[in-house]
């Protein structure tokens, strides 16, 4: 079985596609518990969620908050759940689009291998919570990163 979540009604170019579509607010954790905690037969979380917020310290705590109430609700209630799987993208190399011209870029090719820049980035936040999550239950884990060229 696949679940998709998403805030919004499923839209009707997708009715077709089999998965099992969950509308649920992932920003609200009592939702979220009540939605998502009732998956038990989950195996393995691809999570590539973005909630855009005005600087990136709130996004930071946006995005930590929506995937932690993901992690809360499921890890405890899937016995099977395997691995966890984080999709990044292009910040994770370049910042935060609100600090460009405020420290010194890198310049392309980007390698995952990177230090992280020293500025806030949500990306880092949910990579923080994926390792702290991944250690104390056993799981796996894999974070892909866009590579830009």
């Amino acid at each position: 079985m696949v679940y998709g979540v998403a805030r919004r009604p499923r839209p009707d170019w997708n009715v077709d596609h089999p998965i099992e579509y969950i509308q649920c607010d992932l920003a609200d954790p009592h939702q979220t518990h009540s939605e998502l905690s009732q998956l038990t037969d989950v195996t393995h979380i691809f999570y590539v969620i973005w909630a855009s917020k005005p600087t990136e310290v709130e996004s930071c705590e946006a995005n930590g908050n929506v995937f932690r109430n993901l992690l809360d609700a499921v890890i405890p209630n899937a016995p099977n759940l395997q691995h966890i799987c984080l999709q990044t993208g292009r910040k994770h190399y370049i910042g935060p689009f609100q600090m460009w011209g405020k420290f010194e870029p890198r310049e392309p090719p980007f390698h995952e291998d990177f230090p992280r820049l020293n500025v806030p980035c949500f990306y880092y936040t949910l990579e923080d919570i994926l390792f702290l999550e991944v250690k104390k239950e056993g799981l796996t884990w894999s974070v892909h990163i866009r590579r830009i060229a």
